[in-house]
């Protein structure tokens, strides 16, 4: 078989495979779900989203990492701990 032959098949075959997975990530887009804070609200009336680690971007990997959730920077400690909160005061109101 002919080596540049081999290389283009090779190619198509990769483009082939990695094509699908493109198509599914760029239809998935981003996670576009929040969680409410309850009783929390901004000025303009909408409910404020409760920041998790998983819907922020990260900002500095380091000791501690930083993450950017709705506008506003927090290390991994401080959503630790507004998560456990938002679990604590659930569990009062259920």
């Amino acid at each position: 078989m002919n080596p540049k032959m081999h290389n283009q098949n090779r190619l198509l075959l990769r483009l082939a495979l990695t094509l699908p997975f493109m198509v599914a990530v760029a239809v998935a887009g981003c996670a576009t779900t929040t969680h409410p804070v309850a009783n929390a609200v901004t000025p303009a009336g909408v409910p404020i989203p409760i920041p998790y680690v998983e819907n922020c971007a990260v900002v500095s990997i380091g000791s501690p990492s930083k993450f950017a959730c709705n506008g506003k920077v927090y290390t991994a400690p401080e959503l630790a701990r507004i998560r456990e909160q938002v679990a604590k005061n659930t569990a009062t109101i259920k």
